[in-house]
């Protein structure tokens, strides 16, 4: 998209707040960030059964083992477990902003 602006309008403009020039094609829009409905618990216990999976230890799992086992995987740097799940998150913004 190519504006015709002479050099004055695009330094300064008093009209706007900001004294930035912006024209009207342009929709500024107010961050906006969106976590999607997910079950925190749900995901650890499936981080568990992928990890028991990969270490042939599913026969160890219990209603709470996932807490002993997750933290000493986070502890001893074994963070790619954690890749077995996922959270769905909607980022709106300016891209120059990030």
């Amino acid at each position: 998209m190519a504006f015709d602006l002479d050099d004055e309008e695009l330094k300064y403009n008093k009209e706007h707040p900001t004294g930035v020039y912006f024209p009207e094609e342009i929709k500024i829009v107010d961050p906006e960030v969106t976590i999607y409905n997910f079950n925190g618990l749900q995901i650890m216990k499936n981080i568990e059964k992928a990890c028991r999976t990969c270490y042939r230890s599913e026969g160890k799992i219990t209603e709470d083992s996932y807490k002993n086992l997750l933290t000493n995987c986070i502890n001893r740097g074994h963070e790619s477990v954690l890749e077995h799940e996922k959270v769905t998150v909607k980022l709106l913004c300016d891209i120059r902003s990030l």
